[in-house]
């Protein structure tokens, strides 16, 4: 289970007010690591969030390991899920297992009348 210390709710609360009033005031936005090590302040800080994420980011990218601090006063609230049902597409939907947020969807995703698929050993082997 993934564990979130008040310490950086706290400091994501703090750094999402202090983007809001540079925002209401016209400055540039207050930013903050999208993805950083364990034990450091950012958006993403379990053991294989920065290696992972900084696996899809090209050599030569101009991408910067930051955002606006403001997401973190919305991150909370984020639920795509709610409109899950209302989608009449066919839909891909991947689940992660063990520890990951994404883990506890399955019963959206199980409720879903479409085919499934589970991924087996041999595609397991094949990342």
């Amino acid at each position: 289970m993934i564990k979130f210390g008040w310490k950086f709710i706290f400091q994501g609360t703090i750094a999402g007010i202090r983007d809001l009033i540079r925002m209401l005031t016209f400055r540039k936005p207050y930013y903050i690591p999208v993805v950083a090590d364990p034990g450091t302040f950012a958006i993403m800080n379990s053991p294989d969030s920065k290696p992972g994420y900084m696996a899809i980011v090209p050599k030569d990218s101009s991408w910067e390991n930051k955002c606006p601090a403001r997401v973190c006063l919305m991150i909370s609230f984020y639920r795509p899920v709610r409109f899950a049902h209302k989608v009449q597409c066919p839909a891909l939907i991947l689940l992660a297992e063990g520890g990951d947020p994404a883990s506890h969807r399955k019963d959206e995703a199980d409720s879903r009348q479409d085919e499934k698929w589970h991924v087996g050993e041999h595609v397991r082997r094949s990342f």
